[in-house]
């Protein structure tokens, strides 16, 4: 999840763990751009297991995102301000899967306006996502 200390802070570019990442990011710890309120959306061809995606509230909200890139092969799920921040894939001859969050659980609120972490459907994404990746929910095979 892309809190302040994660991706550019992370150290994480080049590693075996970065390379696992459906993301490109900088190795910059100043890697974040914000604050600027912008609304997060659903992409338009979600897997199965993120359809919950399309019901987020219209005015889901973030402010901080880390500047990443999608690789090849890699789902979105959700964009703010047309950037990716959520992402998903598999990787790996055992293919492993692997959600990354680049949005930043931080920010504050103007009027009308919803932090994504607190938008009502967030947790069943989150579940969803862990479930998936976990491997333990038949529904999204």
């Amino acid at each position: 999840l892309g809190g302040h200390g994660a991706y550019g802070r992370s150290h994480l570019k080049g590693s075996k763990l970065g390379n696992a990442f459906p993301i490109e990011f900088d190795d910059n710890p100043c890697a974040i751009s914000g604050p600027s309120a912008v609304k997060v959306t659903a992409a338009k061809d979600l897997p199965p297991f993120a359809s919950v995606a399309t019901s987020l509230s219209k005015n889901a909200t973030c402010w901080w995102i880390h500047p990443v890139t999608l690789k090849q092969g890699a789902v979105p799920i959700l964009f703010a301000g047309g950037k990716p921040v959520m992402t998903a894939w598999e990787y790996g001859p055992n293919k492993a899967r692997i959600v990354c969050i680049a949005a930043a659980p931080m920010g504050d609120p103007g009027k009308d306006e919803m932090p994504f972490w607190k938008d009502p459907c967030w947790y069943l994404m989150l579940r969803d996502a862990i479930w998936w990746v976990k491997k333990q929910d038949r529904r999204f095979e």
